[in-house]
């Protein structure tokens, strides 16, 4: 596979709301924001509003660390 196509296929990969992260982690969306505002959890701005969005990986990271902060 070359270059191009594995950072082509990155993008492409779909991105966790905030809603979807806090299902996931078993908390509240609150604490999600928190955690993505004081960036202890990798997370994309997205969209004129700004929305938040996150990466699989990146939740499962901050998962392995240890939700402490």
């Amino acid at each position: 596979m070359s270059r191009s196509v594995s950072t082509q296929a990155r993008r492409e990969e779909p991105l966790m709301t905030c809603d979807e992260v806090a299902t996931f982690l078993q908390v509240s969306i609150a604490s999600v924001r928190r955690w993505s505002r004081c960036r202890s959890i990798k997370a994309l701005k997205i969209g004129s509003r700004g929305d938040w969005r996150y990466r699989y990986e990146d939740v499962l990271k901050y998962l392995s660390r240890g939700t402490e902060n």
